[in-house]
């Protein structure tokens, strides 16, 4: 395109790129690619503040050799609230067709 800089890939190809060289050299199909846009689309973002987030991008010096101990939660002799009830999402409306009255009964035989 002449508004993009000579040289530079569009962004779906360096996915495609990336994915690529991720998986060993086969390149996703464009199925493949539709299905993962539409999955990021659909996830819901992360909830960290940036300075958490780029602590978590770099990788750890060397591996701790035990797990660290769990934390201990404060305890007041207090009941912790309830939870609140999960809200169900939006339904779409049902329609269903009029109830039709039953056939009038057969005469008997005369």
């Amino acid at each position: 395109m002449p508004s993009e800089r000579a040289g530079r890939r569009p962004p779906l190809v360096r996915l495609a790129d990336v994915l690529a060289e991720a998986s060993g050299g086969v390149r996703p199909t464009p199925l493949e690619l539709a299905e993962l846009l539409w999955l990021a689309r659909h996830m819901e973002p992360a909830e960290a503040a940036p300075e958490a987030a780029a602590e978590e991008v770099r990788a750890p010096d060397a591996p701790s050799p035990t797990p660290p101990p769990p934390r201990e939660q404060p305890h007041d002799g207090t009941p912790s609230p309830p939870r609140p009830t999960p809200v169900a999402p939006p339904r779409a409306p049902l329609h269903l067709p009029a109830p039709q009255t039953p056939a009038p009964a057969p005469a008997p035989p005369a």
